[in-house]
């Protein structure tokens, strides 16, 4: 079982501010910005009972108070309905709906976007419902919105099945590991190693919340002059055996 807290300890990983910024674009692009109307549940890390017509009134509400026709508003709130007619939560669609209003977006854009999310929300539902146990995912809404986002930034629907099928076992660690990957292909790393690298780490007791420092030994490893490759290798090869990122650099590192 991994550790879930830890002594404060020291910082050995230098230079890790600017080896998350390089990554950081990436990052936001893919887990935060691309799409921004899926992520209320995200931020939140509710899961609430849903309630559709008062989802529906707060979007009315909201749209009508910034202007927008009622043939305008009852034309992005049909989204809505039409998405909790194939079980997708219309909450997930709010945030975008707000932000959309408060930016004053044509409603014609704001219809379509919306319309984007739920074609989004139903492909990674489909791709997880796939996986043996992949209902373990689907059953927190976040997780749901986070496979959604990354599929809109570009992940392809064999990289989402492949990080599900990592993640199942620790369905906690859904977040970590989607950042982690995305860190990782951002260095350059290729997509079946970086599978690689992130599924030997689900299996260590290497605590999820250390995930993303992973990504700075692969900067210190140049000053060794290891290949990303070779590091990856010696990640995958020592991480059962390591309990915390000290003690994973100390033993790739050398």
């Amino acid at each position: 079982m991994k550790r879930v807290t830890y002594a404060a300890r020291r910082n050995v990983l230098t230079g890790r501010r600017s080896s998350l910024s390089l990554c950081m674009s990436f990052l936001i692009f893919t887990l935060f910005i691309c799409s921004a109307g899926l992520l209320a549940a995200d931020e939140t890390g509710k899961n609430p009972a849903e309630a559709p017509v008062e989802i529906f009134q707060q979007a009315r509400g909201r749209l009508q108070s910034a202007g927008y026709s009622e043939k305008e508003v009852h034309g992005v709130v049909e989204v809505l309905e039409d998405a909790a007619g194939r079980d997708i939560p219309p909450r997930l669609l709010l945030a975008r709906v707000q932000e959309g209003a408060a930016k004053g977006v044509p409603a014609l854009r704001l219809r379509e976007a919306l319309q984007q999310d739920v074609e989004y929300l139903a492909e990674a539902r489909r791709i997880l419902a796939e996986l043996h146990n992949g209902a373990v995912l689907l059953s927190d809404t976040a997780r749901w919105q986070r496979a959604a986002t990354m599929l809109a930034a570009g992940l392809s629907g064999h990289e989402l099945s492949e990080l599900g099928r990592i993640c199942i076992p620790v369905p906690g660690e859904f977040r970590s590991v989607s950042v982690l990957y995305a860190s990782l292909v951002s260095w350059g790393l290729p997509s079946g190693t970086t599978l690689s690298v992130a599924e030997a780490l689900t299996n260590s007791p290497l605590p999820a919340h250390e995930y993303e420092a992973v990504t700075d030994l692969y900067r210190n490893a140049r000053r060794y002059r290891i290949a990303p490759e070779e590091l990856s290798d010696r990640i995958i090869s020592v991480a059962a055996k390591v309990a915390d990122i000290e003690e994973l650099e100390r033993r790739i590192l050398r």
